[in-house]
């Protein structure tokens, strides 16, 4: 694909008209209309690569140009995001000279904050709505929103040199950016330490997790004997939520904790019994299953063999 073609008014007409003979020459397609059902039926007939940017509507000559601009602003994030038709949301109003949106920037902080890229899209197209109309502060206000965003990540989590170096191009190029272009970088980066951010949770997660799981373990094989034994009682001794240890023990183990705990008691038991010197009775209180009959009944479904079938085989 060599390049991409921005059509207005492209579910209809002319604007459709060029839309498909466009397409049939192999460009990507940039379309902007009004109608969001017209729009995405128009990008599913299409094979081309087709981002669709849905304006506000305007009226009179002077209103092509506002819906190109919104569109065109639009099209930048649904390019960064891979979104493939996007509207503006209507409940924000047009205004010549705006106030600093302060309210939308603070829900782009947050979201990058809570590592939501889902909040990011969202929150990041309302913040570029309520842009002036002058690219020279559209530009300004990029700025800004880049300079509160990496405040908050040095201060609460700190960047990797990677993600640093990022804003340190951005800051270095933006003289040189136009505003629809500065939409799109920042959009990018905003996306990237998300990603980054998510990752190194991750990794500390897994770190973490290795040692939680090492001590639940130990707790786990010296207190076989307890009947009571749970995994509230053994996320309580590791000082973790039941829930989350549930899930980091199945991630770790590939199997619940019900299941291993069954497993490590059978496996006690079967010890037992190849040794021979401990009568089934004994070796019931020692795996922490007080009833032989029920003993009898998990240890068939593990190894196929009753208890004393089991022992015999190992007795000389």
């Amino acid at each position: 694909m060599s390049s991409y073609a921005f059509i207005t008014g492209a579910t209809s007409g002319i604007g459709l008209a060029s839309a498909k003979a466009l397409a049939a020459k192999g460009y990507g397609l940039a379309l902007a209309a009004r109608n969001k059902e017209k729009l995405e039926e128009v990008k599913k007939e299409e094979n081309s690569p087709v981002i669709a940017a849905i304006s506000k509507p305007y009226k009179g000559i002077r209103g092509i140009r506002r819906s190109f601009e919104e569109a065109q602003r639009l099209f930048a994030v649904t390019n960064a995001s891979g979104a493939g038709v996007f509207t503006i949301p209507e409940t924000v109003e047009e205004k010549e000279e705006s106030p600093y949106p302060a309210e939308a920037e603070m829900m782009v902080v947050n979201s990058v904050r809570k590592n939501d890229a889902v909040q990011l899209k969202q929150a990041f197209v309302h913040f570029i709505y309520q842009l002036p109309h002058r690219e020279e502060l559209q530009c300004q206000y990029m700025h800004k929103i880049m300079v509160k965003t990496e405040f908050m990540l040095k201060d609460s989590y700190g960047m990797d040199e990677s993600l640093n170096q990022q804003f340190e191009n951005y800051y270095s190029n933006m003289r040189n950016l136009k505003a629809a272009k500065a939409v799109d970088v920042c959009y990018k980066i905003l996306g990237t330490a998300i990603e980054k951010r998510l990752e190194n949770a991750e990794k500390k997660e897994n770190k973490g997790s290795k040692e939680y799981i090492a001590a639940a373990v130990a707790y786990i094989d010296e207190h076989l004997d307890n009947e009571d034994l749970s995994i509230v009682s053994v996320a309580t001794h590791v000082y973790l939520n039941p829930v989350y240890f549930g899930r980091v023990f199945k991630n770790t183990f590939h199997m619940t904790f019900k299941q291993y705990l069954l497993q490590r008691r059978m496996e006690l038991a079967k010890r037992l019994l190849e040794d021979g010197r401990t009568s089934i009775g004994n070796i019931c209180e020692q795996v922490g299953i007080s009833n032989p009959s029920y003993f009898s009944h998990l240890f068939k479904e593990y190894t196929g063999q009753l208890p004393r079938d089991y022992k015999r085989e190992y007795e000389v």
